[in-house]
C-alpha cells in the first residue's frame, strides 16, 4: 500500500511536470534527456542506533533527467535518481549480544522529482534537485544467536524495512559537445542527502525491541554522500539552430 501511493504520487509530479512542458514548450530553446551513471560514498545514521548505524562505504546509481532549457541558460525538469550503498554495520550492544558475526545493511532510494539547473558557461552546468523517494532497507545479521534473537522478539537474520524518502542534491558537470548529433558527453561531481522514514514491510519486527525496550518495526535513517558522475545529454533544439553556440 505504501508503495503504491508512492507511486502515485510519482505519477502526479510526472503529468503535472508534462502539463508544465506542453504549456511552455514555444518558449523553449531546447529539451535535453540526460542518463547519468555514479559512484562514491555514503554515509547513514539509524535514530534507534541500536541496530547499528552504517559506516561509510561505497555506493552508486543512476540519475536520468528530463530538462526544459530557456534560451538564459535556466532549465527546469524531471529527475528520477536511484541510489543504492551496501555498508557494514557498527557494533553495539545488541548485536554483540546477538553473536552476529556478519552485519550488514543494503539501502535503495528511488525517488522522482523536479530538477533546477543553470549553464553557468558553454561547458559548465550547475544544478540542485528536490525528489521523494520510496525505497528499501534491508539488515542481514549472520549467525546470530537464535535464543537471544527470540528474547528480543527477532524472527529470523533478514529485517527490512521500507522508505519514504525526502531527498535534496547539487551537482556540478563539465560537458564536452558533438555537434553534429547534439550530444554532450558529461562528467562532475554530485552531493546528497536522504531524510527517510522506516516502516516494517512485514510482520517479522512486529514485537522486535531493540536493548533498551523500544520497537523496531519504525525507525529514521539520515544519508549523506557523494559521488562521481558520467553520462550523457541529448539535445532536441526548437526555433533556429544557428542561433545556438557551438561548444568545444
Amino acid at each position: 500500500m505504501k508503495k503504491t501511493l508512492g507511486m502515485l504520487l510519482a505519477l502526479v509530479v510526472f503529468l503535472t511536470f508534462g502539463s508544465f512542458v506542453m504549456q511552455h514548450e514555444a518558449q523553449a530553446e531546447e529539451v535535453q534527456f540526460e542518463l547519468l551513471g555514479k559512484v562514491g560514498g555514503t554515509s547513514s545514521t539509524f535514530d534507534k542506533a541500536s541496530l547499528g548505524d552504517p559506516i561509510f562505504d561505497v555506493s552508486g546509481g543512476l540519475d536520468f533527467s528530463v530538462l526544459f532549457r530557456f534560451p538564459v541558460g535556466v532549465g527546469i525538469g524531471l529527475n528520477l535518481n536511484w541510489t543504492m550503498a551496501t555498508q557494514r554495520l557498527e557494533r553495539t550492544k545488541l548485536t554483540y549480544a546477538l553473536e552476529a558475526k556478519k552485519r550488514e545493511v543494503v539501502t535503495q532510494y528511488p525517488s522522482i522529482g523536479l530538477a533546477l539547473r543553470y549553464q553557468a558557461g558553454d561547458i559548465f552546468d550547475l544544478g540542485l534537485w528536490m525528489n521523494y523517494g520510496f525505497g528499501s532497507v534491508d539488515i542481514d545479521y549472520n549467525n546470530m544467536n537464535g535464543a537471544v534473537a527470540s528474547a528480543f522478539g527477532l524472527k529470523n537474520a533478514n529485517l527490512s524495512w521500507d522508505l519514504q524518502t525526502f531527498e535534496l542534491g547539487i551537482m556540478g558537470a563539465f560537458a564536452y559537445r558533438i555537434e553534429k548529433i547534439n550530444l554532450d558527453v558529461m562528467f562532475g561531481l554530485q552531493a546528497y542527502i536522504d531524510f527517510s522514514r522506516m516502516l516494517a514491510d512485514d510482520s517479522t519486527l512486529e514485537n522486535a525491541r531493540d536493548i533498551h525496550g523500544r520497537a523496531l518495526d519504525e525507525n529514521s535513517i539520515y544519508a549523506g554522500g557523494f559521488a562521481v558522475v558520467f553520462g550523457a545529454r541529448y539535445d532536441l533544439i526548437f526555433g533556429n539552430k544557428s542561433k545556438k553556440k557551438k561548444r568545444k
